[in-house]
């Protein structure tokens, strides 16, 4: 199931939420989820930290130079660039989902074929542990969103956070002017990303975390002034702030 496939199911009722992963601290942002965010009709409800193991899976052991192909999502093989260099006998394939990629070397049945997911993957689907902790950084944490057809009502402060997508008009100073709204109301920003505009060559749209809720008096402030500073404005959610986990996805 592709990111579309997951906001789809959502926006269609096939299901009441979504897990999006938006940002990773060793590969950084996963630009796909971003852009399918602004135009998607979902809210964001809700976030979720991970510290994510990667680990090698294959059918049986065998030494990792009799690999021929190493399946998992693009994320997963950049975040283990360095271990795979030193496999450079293999070829890297994309997949769509790092569990689904072990499924397709159960179902292939190939020896010298393998996947990178977590080791909950590997029991799901009785494969072979060939190597663990293969993340190029040891600390390896990944943020989810959790998205839904209706918005969830947050209270402010540091134990919220809302996000947006903002436009700015093609001038001198308009992404200061934009930035100086938010910091006049004293919101503390947590992320700034930018992603070219469709349609607009070299611009671009900007998306902004901040502490807070759209219910606080400041926020509703500031995000009237905002809009009049620039020429989009999506709210895409407000919804409480989590701390990273130690807990690992399947």
């Amino acid at each position: 199931m592709t990111f579309a496939d997951v906001i789809k199911a959502v926006e269609d009722g096939k299901a009441s939420y979504g897990v999006l992963p938006i940002e990773n601290t060793t590969a950084g942002s996963i630009n796909q989820v971003y852009d399918l965010l602004t135009r998607a009709h979902v809210y964001i409800v809700g976030e979720e930290i991970y510290s994510i193991d990667h680990c090698l899976l294959g059918l049986k052991s065998i030494p990792l130079s009799h690999l021929t192909r190493i399946y998992s999502h693009p994320q997963a093989l950049a975040q283990c660039e360095h271990f795979l260099a030193g496999l450079h006998h293999c070829e890297q394939v994309p997949f769509n989902d790092t569990a689904m990629a072990v499924q397709k070397i159960k179902t292939d049945g190939d020896p010298f074929h393998a996947a990178i997911a977590s080791d909950e993957a590997g029991r799901l689907y009785g494969i072979t542990i060939l190597a663990r902790n293969i993340a190029d950084e040891r600390v390896n944490l990944t943020r989810f969103l959790v998205v839904a057809t209706e918005p969830v009502q947050v209270d402010g402060g540091g134990a919220s956070k809302t996000s947006l997508v903002i436009g700015i008009r093609h001038q001198e100073g308009a992404l200061l002017e934009a930035l100086s709204v938010l910091h006049g109301a004293h919101i503390n920003l947590t992320k700034l990303e930018s992603r070219p505009k469709p349609g607009s060559p070299f611009e671009y749209l900007f998306y902004i975390d901040f502490e807070g809720s759209i219910t606080e008096d400041r926020v509703k402030a500031a995000l009237e002034e905002l809009r009049r500073a620039t020429s989009f404005l999506k709210i895409l959610g407000s919804y409480p702030s989590q701390r990273a986990s130690t807990t690992r996805p399947g």
